[in-house]
């Protein structure tokens, strides 16, 4: 590479990144206003939504939501147009979508999640396989919460647009580049590289990458023996440096590496800290059910969805009878081994959306949701024969029937208590009436034997 060629690239290279720096910063700008335009259009449709959400929500009239979503959807078009949206309950249940075969889907995804307990709208950008989308999210409020809002856009339109400014500013920086070598070459060539034509062919093979070529200087005391000199000079501080920053590269990346390697461990190590913690404080550490205070706040928030949707809910407490004789005759861990035995036969018979949880000891509480009395009765004796019909090593020498047994007190809303405080006053007060009436056996609050 003559030194013609370097010059001429050093002067086109920097106008050529100069111009590209700015035409990507116009096009990476122009991309961000883009996004943040469409979070605000979304999150405007979405919070258009939620007052008539509100409204039917209250009234119970979700088959009218679909419409309002239909409206509201057609309003939304172009390359940042909507791709659905949902309207989920306070469970994350969907009660209206616009593609219907969604409805009475549950959503748990952490997005959702954080979504339903946020008092605010919520985005967030995914990357999938057909491009980056967003998902906005916004509460429906009107005086209660009564649920989300959760809307999908898709930025492919968007992230197409800033591919193609990118490649045209790419090609104009090519043409004003190309255009202004030609110019400066030009007048170089006739003011500056005519004297130089002797070191052509040294400035060439330095410039190619080879640092060991050097210039035949001549004999001479004038500028050119100074030129040749000052070229050889450069050519062994190049070559050394070359060498030392190669040998530093090496070095540097070898120690980011190990360094990156220790970061992402401990980041990691962090994050499974952090899923350990949350789920310990909402289970029971030895039979990994719901702990009592997680079952305290699930109950309070069915009984306010029961307040509004005016659903029956059945609470049961139960208790494992004659448990101490047992465990003085086995032993703790033996006694242990029964109570995860029973929280698995309890969750194995009830459904997913009820909450069987560790009340306390020996005894267990069962929340099940959208169930009358009627129906609650019939899984209680469902839960009390599974038991019964279970082989528990120890249970022929120490129990008095020589079978582990349980026994249950049962309550509903609204017909034995309208608070939670109520209904598990009423669940224990049942539960004390069945034992005392010689256990194995469930009761309903008020002295009646299922």
């Amino acid at each position: 590479m003559s030194l013609r060629t370097k010059i001429v690239s050093l002067i086109i290279g920097t106008i050529a990144l100069i111009q590209l720096a700015w035409g990507l910063s116009v096009v990476r700008s122009d991309a961000a206003l883009l996004e943040l335009e469409a979070q605000r259009r979304s999150r405007a449709i979405l919070h258009a939504i939620a007052a008539p959400a509100a409204i039917h929500m209250a009234s119970m009239k979700f088959e009218t939501l679909d419409a309002v979503l239909e409206v509201y959807n057609r309003r939304s078009r172009g390359e940042l147009a909507f791709k659905w949206i949902a309207i989920l309950d306070m469970n994350g249940k969907v009660v209206s979508h616009t593609d219907p075969r969604q409805f009475g889907q549950v959503y748990t995804d952490v997005f959702t999640r954080r979504a339903m307990v946020s008092g605010r709208s919520l985005t967030n950008t995914i990357e999938t396989d057909a491009g980056r989308k967003i998902q906005v999210s916004m509460p429906i409020h009107s005086g209660l919460r009564w649920g989300t809002i959760i809307g999908q856009t898709s930025l492919a339109g968007l992230d197409s647009r800033v591919i193609q400014n990118q490649w045209i500013v790419l090609i104009s920086t090519l043409l004003i580049a190309m255009s202004t070598a030609i110019l400066i070459s030009t007048l170089l060539g006739r003011m500056v590289f005519l004297p130089l034509e002797r070191f052509a062919q040294t400035s060439r093979s330095i410039g190619s990458g080879d640092f060991t070529s050097r210039a035949d200087v001549p004999d001479t005391n004038d500028e050119m023996a100074l030129l040749g000199h000052t070229l050889n000079e450069m050519a062994d501080k190049v070559e050394t440096q070359t060498i030392q920053l190669e040998a530093k590269v090496r070095t540097r990346t070898k120690e980011l590496k190990a360094a990156n390697s220790a970061l992402e461990e401990a980041n990691q190590n962090l994050a499974n800290a952090v899923d350990e913690l949350e789920r310990l404080a909402s289970t029971d550490g030895l039979t990994s059910l719901t702990n009592h205070r997680t079952f305290q706040e699930r109950l309070a928030v069915e009984v306010r969805r029961s307040e509004r949707s005016k659903s029956p809910l059945t609470i049961l407490m139960i208790d494992v009878d004659h448990f101490k004789t047992y465990n003085d005759m086995h032993g703790h861990p033996a006694g242990d081994k029964v109570l995860v035995q029973v929280a698995r036969i309890f969750e194995e018979s009830l459904r997913n959306t009820d909450v069987v949880a560790r009340y306390g000891g020996e005894e267990f509480a069962v929340l099940l949701i959208d169930t009358p009395l009627s129906f609650g009765a019939k899984v209680a004796d469902k839960l009390r024969n599974s038991i019964r019909q279970t082989d528990f090593p120890g249970a022929d020498q120490s129990q008095p029937n020589q079978r582990i047994t349980i026994s249950m007190g049962m309550a509903g809303w609204p017909i034995h208590g309208t608070t939670p405080a109520g209904l598990v006053e009423a669940a224990d007060q049942a539960l004390y009436d069945a034992k005392r009436a010689g256990r194995d056996q469930v009761k309903m609050y008020g002295g009646s034997k299922t």
